[in-house]
């Protein structure tokens, strides 16, 4: 009992975070806290996935993988403006 506890409330600090680090992509000197909350999400949804609350795990994985595709992106973005625009 217990450990499912556990194991949900992981599923939901991942889905949390999730969210998070996809809010976290608007503000401009924030985007560097992006990868410690999406990699941290992905080993709480990952260790969540035998739980009865496997959804949310998934959810969570879900959401901290976009949001560090999106920080993947948005960097990737940036650079290719400052390298395109010299002058």
């Amino acid at each position: 009992m217990k450990d499912s506890n556990n194991h949900r409330r992981n599923a939901i600090i991942s889905v949390i975070l999730g969210i998070f680090s996809i809010l976290l992509i608007q503000l401009p000197l924030a985007i560097f806290l992006i990868w410690p909350t999406g990699i941290v999400g992905i080993i709480l949804g990952l260790r969540s996935l035998k739980s009865p609350s496997k959804k949310l795990a998934i959810m969570g994985v879900v959401l901290c993988i976009l949001g560090f595709t999106l920080y993947i992106g948005t960097l990737t973005a940036i650079g290719w403006y400052f390298v395109t625009n010299r002058d």
